[in-house]
Parts: C-alpha cells; structure tokens; sequence
C-alpha cells in the first residue's frame, strides 16, 4: 500500500512541475489528500467572494453558503446558541421555490473533502410542488368542516428536510398545529437545523416543527387508532411517506395514525416490480400476478392501489383514491382513508381481475364482485361468473393469462383536481414559475387528467403502438385520424396522462383492432395485405375474419381528398397539392405534458452513503 501511495505521490509531483505548482502530499488518518498552493488560496478566495450573498448557478439552481453567512443570519435573528455553525466549512445545495436547501457539508482542509450528506432529489421537485398543492387542496377543504383544528403532519424519511421547509414556508402557519419529521438517517436532524437557519425560519415557524431521530413505524404506532385520549398523543391529519423502494411497509402503521378523512400520501421507486419485470416479488409483496398488458404503468398504479386497500380494510377502513401519476422513475399516491365497515365490503366490487392474451395485445376485465338484491331486498355482493370462453382470446382464440388482482376503481378525484387545478390557473404564470419550478409540467399534468374525467370508470387503456406491430405496420394513423374514427362511432378518446403511447377510451377494444386492420387493408393488394404476416400466427387469424366496426377518418373541419371510400385520407401522400390534404405530424401535441428532460442524466438518483470515519 505504501509502495502504492509513494508512485501516486511522484506521478502528481511530475503534473505539478509541469504545470509549475508546488503540490504538498500528506496522509492523514489513512485518507489520502493533496493541496495546491497555486489554487488552495484562490478557491477558498472564491468561496469568500460570496460570504454576503449565495451563489446560484441558473442552470441547476445551485447556491454555495459558507459558515460567514451562516453566522450572519444568526446574528440577525439573535440567535444564542450557534454551535451548530462549525468553522471553516461551507454547504453546497439547491434552491426550490421559495426554499433553499443545504444537502452536503464540506471542509476547507486537503482536497476539500466530503464530511456529510443527504439525500435530495432534483427528478422529484414536480413530487413536492404536486404535494404541496394536494395539501393546501386538502387543508381548504377540511376548514369547510365544522369541527375543524390546526393539522399534525408527518413526513417520513424527509431527508435533506426541503420539503418541510416549504410547507412551513407556503402553507399558512395558523392552518399547522405540528409539523413531524422522522427518519433514520443520522445525518437529518442536523441538517434540517442549517436548513432552517438558511431559510430564515422564525421562531413560531421553528416552534412548530420537530425532528426525530427514530424509526417512522414507532412514531406512528404511538398514535395508533386504539390509543388512550389522555396519553397525550395526537392523529396526524396528513402523513407522507418517501422511501426508496415500496412504501408499502409504512402503510399499515401510517392508516392506523391518520385521523378520519385523513390524507396519505405515497412514494413507490420499486418500478421493476409494479410493472412486472419481477412476477414473483410482485406477488408475494403486492398480492398480484403481473401479465403482459398495453398499459403497464397504470396497472402498476392500481396493483398499489389494490395492496394499500387489502391493508386499510384489516382495520375496516377505506381508501379513496385522489390524485395518482406516473413520472420518470417513481409511482406517486395520494389517497384519502376513512372508517367504514360499510365501505369495505364494496372493495370486492372496486377489485377485479385482467384476463390477458399470451400472443396479441387483448385483454378483458373482469370485477371480482358484483352487486346484488337479496329475497329480503337487502344489497349483497356475489361473486362474478367468467364470460363465456375466458380461457383464451376473442380476437386470435389463443390462452389467456390472468393479471391481478388490480384496482378497477377510478384511480382520481376529478373533483379535486379540477379546484386544484383552478387555483393553480389563478396564480399569474411569472408567480408561478417562481413559486412551482416545474409549473409547466404541473400545468399540463392536471389538463390532461380533467380530460380524462368522463373516461374515470374504464381501467386500462389502448396503446395502438403494440397494435400495430401486432399487425406488422411500420406506422399507424396519427392522432388526428385515431380521434375521428373513434369520435365519428360515437365513442369519447383521450392521451392518457400516465403514459405517452396510452389512449383512454370507453369503447370496446375491437374497435382498435378493425382500426388497425382497415388501416392495413386498405388501398392494397391481398399479397401486400398479408406481407411479412405468416399464415400460423395469431395476426394472420385476426386479419381473416370481418370487420365488425368500419371506422371514418373523415373530421368535418378538414378537406380531404376525394377517394372511393368517403372519408379516407390519402395516407400515402403528405403533399400539400390541390386535391390533396398533408396529414397533420404527431410531434408537437405533447409538450404540455411531456417535457424533455432537464440532463442526461435526470431520473433516479443512488441513496446517499456517508463515508465511514477512518479509525484512529
């Protein structure tokens, strides 16, 4: 090892002579660090420059505060006890919204080595602008109440406590009784006291809120439902929880902590296992089998759904579901939970079964339960009877597989997300910007959920992509052609806001299928219609039988051209001649909700590891 560091000390040694700079090594605790006379004095000078003010990088929204300025707002706010401001170190952090947010602590000494970190997530900033536009949603409509009271929140694993910092800061206060953070991180406790002092809280802000170092499940399980009122625990009207991985663990405890009409907000990162890459996990953690389906990431919504629920009725409480997206590389839920007896015994009715094609992209839906009358004229829920030939698949006759149980309920509360929505619309859009970093994303997300409003109680979705390679298409009909024939049958279509490829709709999935195969057929030849399909696969099955819906592309708005059968357009042309209409390009309509990402490298970043202390 000695040999090792020895060529690692002449190698540097030759760069610095090259470079003329003197370098001075040391080893120090069995860390090994080097120093730049050149450039130690002008780094440290650059940190200095700024001891008045934070450096913000407007790329990444970076801000620099050293212990000089920590000091000064200390001083500003009279502040007795400043131990937690150790010399000589600067925090390196983020600024979001109103807040900003210190996550890693660093020295002047040697190569100006990491000494703490925590956790902070820049993919999640549209999570916690979501989050707190769901709570102040919430808080508002729990003062319509008569026996409305300031709210206990908890936030579980808060981490770099950003999230705490804005709710203290863009929730009013007078609505805040407590404000919890829990985690096991060693490092949070301290970093939320620097975060807190970078932020300027006041002293009735700071009052409210308390940090503790314990595992969230005993925090919560001290205010469990069966808990004596004299023991001076409270119910926390709002608890949520943010983990890496699955939030499931925390549910049980948290349902039993949230007060009547209480909101419980959920994270879920396991997305290998939700969306079905690991079959056996997602059985044994979720209760489901995962099969192959179009629409994959809302199956994994309701399979969570479908678990949380299983959980909630244990204690005979209910879930509802009110605001539910997919984004990036997380699951997010919020969801409401009540006590209901009453209510539980419908969960058979909002749990059902996805019969699923092993070769082409059917599927059918199938409730566990359905509601009956008994002789004495009471309401019974009897279990569902299979349709006929459920074993394999009504277009190709090939076995189906069985996905569930998921939750077939409506996964939103268009109720909710349209106030929300509303008072998001009210906020001038430069406020907003400012305010919500990820306002345009936000924006875009709640229009696209309104839209979907009247298509609440179809689970699932069309994806014409899986279609179309079903069929050996290189292309189908854009948007534009998919929305007439569908509107022209008196059938409603909308994108799904979950996922790009997705399409809501309430009509039966052999519409898609007619679509795709009339798309295929038509202007062609019998040879070029059945190119490249053989004659013992299960597309070249559904391509020989009938057309049981002719779909119209015509859009009485538009001209197109004059072909034998009415309403067609001339797909294989995009001029713009006379006679002849260009067909309108699939490419813009989404970047209201589909954004680019910010970098390369934006998505799920690696749970943080605080660098062992070398023994002396």
């Amino acid at each position: 090892m000695f040999r090792k560091l020895q060529i690692c000390s002449q190698t540097l040694k030759s760069i610095a002579n090259l470079r003329e700079r003197r370098i001075d090594l040391a080893v120090q605790s069995g860390i090994y660090s080097f120093t730049t006379a050149a450039t130690g004095e002008k780094r440290r000078s650059q940190f200095q420059k700024y001891s008045n003010r934070a450096y913000i990088s407007p790329q990444r929204h970076e801000i620099r505060m050293n212990s000089e300025d920590l000091l000064h707002i200390a001083n500003q706010k009279n502040l007795k006890d400043t131990s937690i401001v150790q010399p000589d170190l600067y925090w390196k952090g983020y600024n979001e919204g109103s807040s900003c947010v210190l996550t890693s602590k660093h020295s002047y000494v040697g190569d100006r080595q990491k000494l703490d970190e925590v956790n902070y997530n820049q993919a999640e900033i549209l999570q916690r602008d979501i989050t707190l536009l769901v709570m102040k949603q919430h808080i508002a409509n729990l003062k319509a109440k008569s026996n409305y009271q300031p709210l206990n929140i908890l936030l579980v694993n808060p981490e770099s406590g950003i999230k705490a910092m804005r709710v203290l800061k863009e929730i009013d206060n007078q609505e805040i009784n407590n404000l919890i953070l829990a985690g096991t991180n060693k490092a949070f406790p301290e970093f939320v006291k620097i975060n807190s002092l970078a932020n300027k809280l006041t002293p009735e802000q700071e009052s409210k809120m308390k940090c503790l170092l314990k595992d969230p499940k005993e925090v919560m399980f001290e205010s469990r439902s069966f808990l004596p009122k004299d023991s001076g625990k409270y119910k926390y009207q709002i608890i949520d929880v943010e983990c890496t991985g699955s939030s499931l663990p925390y549910v049980d405890q948290a349902i039993q902590a949230l007060d009547e009409d209480g909101l419980l907000c959920l994270t879920f990162t396991d997305i290998k296992v939700l969306t079905g890459a690991d079959y056996q996990k997602a059985y044994y953690y979720y209760g489901s089998v995962i099969s192959k389906t179009e629409s994959t990431h809302e199956n994994g919504i309701r399979i969570a759904y479908h678990a949380v629920n299983n959980i909630a009725n244990k204690s005979f409480k209910t879930i509802t579901p009110v605001f539910s997206y997919f984004e990036d590389f997380y699951f997010r839920l919020y969801l409401k939970v009540n006590n209901s007896k009453i209510g539980c015994s419908h969960s058979i009715v909002k749990t059902g079964n996805v019969l699923t094609c092993s070769k082409c992209p059917n599927y059918k839906v199938v409730p566990l339960g359905v509601e009956n009358t008994s002789w004495k004229g009471e309401k019974i829920f009897t279990p569902t009877p299979l349709p006929k030939g459920a074993d394999s698949c009504e277009e190709c006759g090939s076995p189906n597989f069985t996905n569930g149980p998921i939750w077939i309920d409506p996964i939103n509360d268009y109720n909710f997300i349209k106030e929300v929505y509303t008072n998001l619309s009210a906020i001038k859009e430069e406020e907003a910007k400012k305010k919500y970093f990820s306002y345009e994303k936000v924006h875009g997300l709640l229009y696209a959920m309104l839209k979907e409003r009247d298509l609440a109680k179809f689970p699932l979705g069309v994806n014409f992509g899986l279609i179309a390679s079903f069929f050996k298409l290189k292309a189908g009909p854009n948007k534009f052609l998919i929305r007439n024939a569908y509107n022209n049958q008196n059938y409603k279509i909308t994108r799904s806001y979950i996922y790009r490829g997705l399409w809501k709709t309430d009509a039966p999935l052999s519409v898609a299928f007619d679509l795709l195969k009339f798309w295929r057929k038509h202007g062609k030849s019998d040879e070029e219609v059945m190119e490249k399909i053989e004659e013992d696969s299960p597309a070249f099955t559904v391509m020989n039988k009938p057309l049981r819906h002719f779909p119209n592309f015509k859009d009485n708005k538009k001209k197109f051209n004059n072909n034998q059968n009415e309403g067609i357009p001339d797909h294989y042309s995009d001029s713009d001649s006379e006679g002849s209409v260009k067909v309108p390009t699939d490419k813009d309509d989404d970047k209201a909700l589909f954004f680019q990402k910010p970098t390369p490298d934006w998505g799920y970043m690696k749970r943080v590891k605080i660098p062992k202390k070398p023994q002396k």
